[in-house]
């Protein structure tokens, strides 16, 4: 589903921020949330208005939730499960109505006339999964006393609705932002000139490295059956880049836009295709989904588990590690699906799911080794042998995620192979050569430390780079610029 929106790349959008921004600053601290609540619901109703009123009616639903979760004493459980009942109730039926209809069509095949024999015309509001799990967490940090029920329903409705990070996250904790929102903000250059060149270096991750590969992209996934097998496998490993520079461009954005306007969020990506393993990668991945997953999933199925499973502990794993592997498959399977209604999306959090546990099962012997080949100082080459390594294997588990079926997924890696063709060469070589020097720069901006050479770059000199930043995105920037990726999820 593409959208008629104002998307942070889109030309329209940036003098919808110059004026929130001028707007922000020049009222009294304490009515800048009425500005950027205005603002918000005016950006997403762009969109669509009926997305700006399933947003409402779910903040109203869930604000009210939490002060009655917060009053409560007795049957606060109770409580809590009717106050979930609605954002989780819109979740799923937005999002899994159809899925859930041609699973039970399958189960129930012999049974015709049971189950409708057609889809509905769902449309799902953008961004709900991200809003949704705001809620979620917010309930869930009441109840445990985490926090107080937040009493100002415009500061918990700016919490909810933000709009740098309403449509694809990151996903703040109300713990932390809402604190930072009742500060209302205050204009620092140096927050506005980190927040401006996080913008430009998102918007040069969507515009110049994730569309321009896009289009070699969809071609691979598109016609597999006649594509070369390199090709196949540079379409993989573009992808890899494509989705990674689509959502985290995004999140950069979003981050860059919020420090502009005076607030802090946290990183949700940190260079995480330099991972040495699978746990790493998964930890530097959308950081604040797989922390969200962590605490509110991870850990009660891992306790539970414990809990329930302790008088079995004599089996030959150790009960924790039981818990682990219990925990990391369910989790990362409903993690898959919460990234799509298709068996793709499931089959890419198993996979995810097995990395993780294969990880955590090897781990000692695994260091065992990196101490031996230490001792023989090939700790370079190690480390290199395993980051490579790790972006091959979330290259595999991707090529679910991007495929439209597991059989045409199946199909695209049977076909992978070293044989190469003349044809489109020049092609190949223009996107190798995007990839390259993006991770160039990425490499350059990880080892960025204070009092080493890329620190000491003279401020003019830093201005100018970001200026030919900016002329590469015009330049460079792909014509048919696409939706945000995460949009979908």
């Amino acid at each position: 589903m593409v959208y008629f929106s104002m998307i942070f790349a889109d030309s329209l959008f940036f003098p919808f921020f110059a004026v929130v921004f001028s707007l922000h600053f020049f009222l009294p601290r304490r009515f800048r949330w009425i500005a950027l609540l205005i603002a918000s619901h005016l950006f997403y109703g762009y969109i669509e208005v009926g997305f700006s009123v399933c947003l409402f009616v779910i903040t109203v639903f869930v604000y009210l939730a939490g002060l009655w979760i917060g009053k409560s004493r007795i049957r606060r459980k109770w409580v809590l499960l009717a106050g979930l009942a609605l954002p989780l109730g819109a979740l799923i039926y937005f999002k899994y109505t159809n899925f859930l209809l041609a699973a039970l069509r399958d189960v129930f095949h012999p049974a015709p006339g049971l189950i409708p024999p057609h889809s509905f015309s769902i449309v799902m509001p953008v961004g709900i999964s991200f809003y949704v799990f705001k809620a979620i967490s917010y309930l869930l940090d009441v109840y445990h006393g985490k926090m107080q029920a937040e009493k100002h329903f415009g500061y918990f409705a700016l919490y909810i609705s933000f709009f740098p990070q309403l449509l694809a996250g990151p996903i703040e904790r109300s713990t932390a932002f809402l604190p930072e929102l009742k500060k209302g903000g205050s204009f620092r250059l140096d927050h506005f000139s980190t927040g401006l060149k996080l913008f430009i270096w998102g918007l040069f991750k969507k515009l110049v490295v994730a569309d321009n590969l896009a289009r070699f992209v969809g071609q691979a996934f598109s016609e597999t059956g006649s594509q070369a097998g390199f090709n196949l496998l540079l379409g993989a490993i573009f992808f890899s880049f494509q989705i990674y520079c689509d959502f985290s461009g995004y999140s950069d954005m979003a981050i860059g836009l919020g420090r502009m306007l005076g607030y802090q969020t946290h990183i949700n990506f940190n260079y995480p295709y330099f991972s040495k393993n699978i746990g790493e990668f998964w930890s530097r991945w959308h950081i604040s989904l797989s922390f969200w997953l962590r605490d509110y999933l991870f850990l009660p199925l891992a306790y539970s588990y414990m809990r329930r499973m302790e008088k079995f502990a004599r089996w030959p794993l150790k009960l924790e590690s039981q818990a682990y592997i219990w925990a990391t498959m369910v989790t990362m399977l409903l993690a898959g699906l919460w990234h799509g209604a298709n068996w793709t999306f499931v089959i890419w959090g198993g996979l995810i799911g097995i990395f993780l546990v294969l990880s955590f099962l090897t781990k000692k012997s695994r260091k065992s080794m990196v101490k031996a080949l230490w001792r023989n100082k090939a700790k370079p080459a190690l480390d290199a042998f395993r980051i490579v390594h790790t972006f091959l294997m979330i290259t595999l588990a991707w090529i679910f995620f991007r495929a439209e079926s597991v059989a045409d997924a199946l199909t695209y890696i049977s076909r992978i192979s070293l044989r190469m063709e003349s044809r489109g060469m020049g092609g190949i070589i223009f996107y190798s050569v995007i990839v390259l020097v993006f991770i160039l720069a990425e490499k350059m901006m990880k080892d960025f430390r204070p009092g080493n050479w890329l620190s000491r770059i003279p401020s003019p000199v830093r201005v100018a780079g970001y200026a030919f930043v900016v002329c590469i995105i015009i330049i460079f920037g792909a014509d048919d610029s696409n939706e945000f990726l995460y949009f979908s999820f």
